[in-house]
Parts: structure tokens; C-alpha cells; sequence
């Protein structure tokens, strides 16, 4: 597990997709983009598609959060 989600930010998420009215089933999606000279860029979004062979997927807090195998060797914590 790489990304750990603190109570309040599980809080957040879920005031966000029940606000864009999305499905419990949503993934949180996280990932990091290379930012050229100025470091990373990180990414968050919902994704209702997850591909668990292409992504590491993990549920906490009883929200789903998917990271990019790629980004999966950038983040930790």
C-alpha cells in the first residue's frame, strides 16, 4: 500500500463523489507525472474503470484508491 488516507481526507472524497454524484464503486485515482526540472506532478481524480493488471488497487477507510504501477515506485506514504 502506498498512499495512506487519513480519516479526514476519506472524509473529503466522500463529500466529492457524492457531490459529482458518482458510485460507491468510484476509485480514488492517484499518480505521479513527471514535472521536467521542477520535480513531480501529482495527480488525483475518480475513475470509475479500474484495470487491476495495470494498476495497484487497495480499499481503505472503505474507499477504493487505485495507483498507476509507474507512479505505484514514486510514492510511498
Amino acid at each position: 500500500m502506498t498512499v495512506t488516507l487519513s480519516e479526514l481526507a476519506v472524509k473529503e472524497i466522500r463529500r466529492a463523489m457524492a457531490e459529482q454524484k458518482l458510485p460507491a464503486t468510484t476509485a480514488l485515482r492517484v499518480g505521479v507525472n513527471g514535472g521536467g526540472c521542477s520535480g513531480f506532478e501529482y495527480r488525483l481524480g475518480f475513475e470509475q474503470n479500474v484495470d487491476e493488471q495495470l494498476d495497484s488497487v487497495h480499499e481503505q477507510h472503505g474507499i477504493r484508491v487505485a495507483v498507476d504501477k509507474k507512479s505505484d515506485l514514486y510514492l510511498d506514504g
